[in-house]
């Protein structure tokens, strides 16, 4: 008996209980003695959910992540646990093609931040990561985009690793400042230099306010 887990019916959970037929080998020479009736590719062995509830859960966990997609799916009436629903959305990952972008953005992210770092990469016309690097290294970046010669724009960081990496594994690409890194170099530039005024900011600001307070009390005293 097989018990799988199916789409709800209005919002009620539905488990399928599936009578297969088992086999037993009396060939003492044969490796495997015990055979499970099978249904090809449509319900795969041991699995526990059918193939049109995982693409449900699939397309919620893709958009709302583990733990939103699981209290999202349990109210609709397909109970998963986070944990299930990340694993659901890693087993799909080997599945998908993706198509070497034209503009790539590269840039670190924390497996565990302020210990351990990876890089991710970034289709940026599509809006898209395309994959982890298990670190910044620079031949680790360098290897991945030797294998990619494809790539014309990178966009990335100011970090030395993946200048060289993207010099020596894309040398065909452009290299540019990513938007956020600019504006982000631009608002540090702008608070040093105010930083440095601040006497003056300060004093500009005693007379703007002293000024609309004059402006003010001509207006009260014209009004009467």
């Amino acid at each position: 008996m097989r018990k799988l887990m199916d789409l709800p019916w209005a919002g009620i959970p539905v488990k399928v209980n599936l009578s297969v037929n088992k086999y037993y080998c009396k060939n003492e020479e044969c490796s495997r003695k015990i055979f499970t009736e099978r249904f090809g590719e449509k319900l795969k062995s041991y699995a526990r959910r059918t193939p049109r509830l995982t693409d449900h859960l699939t397309q919620i966990g893709y958009v709302l992540g583990g733990n939103a997609g699981s209290k999202l799916a349990s109210f609709l009436g397909m109970p998963i646990g986070r944990s299930t629903m990340l694993r659901i959305i890693d087993n799909c990952a080997d599945d998908v093609e993706v198509a070497t972008p034209r503009v790539l953005g590269i840039d670190d992210w924390a497996f565990k931040k302020g210990n351990t770092y990876g890089t991710i990469l970034v289709d940026l016309e599509k809006r898209k990561p395309i994959d982890l690097l298990p670190d910044r290294e620079v031949e680790t970046v360098k290897k991945w985009l030797e294998a990619h010669p494809e790539i014309e724009i990178i966009s990335r960081d100011r970090a030395s690793c993946y200048s060289q990496a993207a010099e020596l594994g894309a040398p065909q690409a452009t290299q540019v400042a990513d938007r956020w890194h600019l504006l982000k170099n631009m608002g540090d530039a702008l608070k040093r230099l105010l930083d440095k005024h601040n006497q003056e900011l300060r004093l500009a600001a005693k007379d703007i306010a002293q000024a609309e307070r004059d402006k003010e009390q001509a207006e009260d005293s014209t009004t009467q």
